[in-house]
């Protein structure tokens, strides 16, 4: 009887041993799991600024959407005169003023939509001028651009 008893309880420690490693390595898994999965960099893929010039009197509020090979630019102008030529540039983290959109104002709210070949990561600022002059009003996306 105690042969059977001691045989028992060596098989019960042998399951109980196999348990517990599995439920160990398992655990283990898991654990290395949760830390390659850190943090992920979620990429920008929009981004919004406005301003308004008091010398001027003008406003700007672009809307700027990531799209394959460039970005959407959703614009909107208020305060420029009436039959004057004016210019929407986008300026990228380089120097480089990249040409949106050329009009002549009627004087009224403008709406503009436009494709600029440059990646939004890229972008600084906004800024409408007039043909021959500088800014008028300018709207920054933020501290040295969008990251």
């Amino acid at each position: 009887m105690r042969s059977r008893r001691t045989g028992a309880l060596v098989r019960l420690g042998g399951l109980l041993a196999l348990v517990l490693v599995i439920g160990g390595l398992a655990f283990g898994a898991l654990l290395r799991g949760n830390q390659r999965t850190g943090a992920v960099a979620v990429p920008v893929v929009t981004a919004a600024a406005t301003a308004a010039d008091s010398s001027t009197g003008a406003s700007l509020s672009v809307f700027v959407t990531q799209q394959d090979g460039g970005v959407t630019v959703r614009a909107t102008v208020d305060g420029l005169r009436s039959g004057v030529g004016y210019r929407l540039q986008a300026v990228t983290s380089d120097g480089h003023a990249w040409p949106v959109v050329n009009w002549t104002s009627d004087g009224k709210l403008q709406d503009i939509t436009a494709q600029v070949q440059v990646p939004l990561s890229t972008l600084v600022f906004f800024t409408v001028s007039r043909a021959g002059s500088g800014p008028v009003v300018s709207a920054y996306l933020g501290p040295g651009g969008v990251r």
